[in-house]
């Protein structure tokens, strides 16, 4: 019988070795990979920045503003659809004004593509893009909001890897750009020249003033010359 037991034993420690057990591995946090591009046109050299707004608590189930956030007092946890792309605007107008710093910073390669290369934790972020200026077009990004991880729209699964394709519009450069070199042409501004056009004011005023005294010394003699002659008389 104690021969039966320590088989037993044996074979069990046989199938734990033999067959080990698999257990689902699930990541600590997320990565983000996107592109950025305008119809056919892969934006190169775009600076794609990505902030932390708020950071998820497993306990209650919510997001939690990041300190640099915490002065909004609107409830992100309430926000619908129709309201993330007006907040979205606010955030990043606030981003520029206060200086945030951002998680990571990396500009885009030749096909418009990106990756953030730092670990992101469980939170709601911001993904921001600075303009881009290519030969008399300027390229602007929408700022996109995105959790991580975010969810299969299938089965509900987490989702760590992340993809997204950043939006974007396109407006022509109404300003132009001062070429020294232009300077020698022909279509360099001119500064007027007024000193001969003073001298002329000023010769002018002279000769006024010297006809009317020849013209307040004629009247003077003519009415002289007149009362001398009734005396006369």
């Amino acid at each position: 019988m104690k021969i039966l037991k320590k088989l037993f034993v044996l074979f069990l420690l046989l199938n734990i070795i033999s067959f080990p057990q698999v257990y689902a591995e699930v990541p600590n946090c997320g990565s983000i990979t996107g592109n950025y591009s305008y119809d056919n046109e892969k934006l190169k050299d775009a600076l794609v920045s990505v902030y932390l707004i708020a950071n998820y608590d497993e306990t209650t189930k919510s997001y939690i503003y990041v300190n640099e956030f915490k002065e909004f007092e609107l409830d992100i946890n309430s926000l619908n659809y129709g309201e993330l792309e007006e907040y979205s605007l606010t955030l990043k107008k606030y981003i520029n004004s206060e200086k945030i710093k951002s998680v990571e910073s990396i500009k885009t390669n030749e096909d418009g593509d990106f990756k953030f290369n730092n670990c992101l934790d469980k939170g709601l972020y911001i993904i921001t893009v600075e303009d881009l200026k290519i030969n008399n077009n300027i390229y602007e990004a929408l700022p996109s909001i995105l959790t991580v991880p975010t969810f299969s729209k299938v089965d509900g699964t987490e989702i760590y890897d992340i993809k997204i394709n950043v939006k974007s519009e396109m407006r022509e450069d109404n300003t132009t750009d001062h070429n020294p070199d232009d300077d020698d042409n022909d279509s360099t501004i001119k500064i007027p020249n007024t000193y001969d056009a003073i001298i002329n004011y000023i010769l002018l005023l002279v000769v006024s003033l010297v006809l009317l005294v020849i013209l307040v010394c004629y009247i003077y003699f003519k009415k002289k010359g007149s009362k001398e002659n009734e005396k006369k008389f």
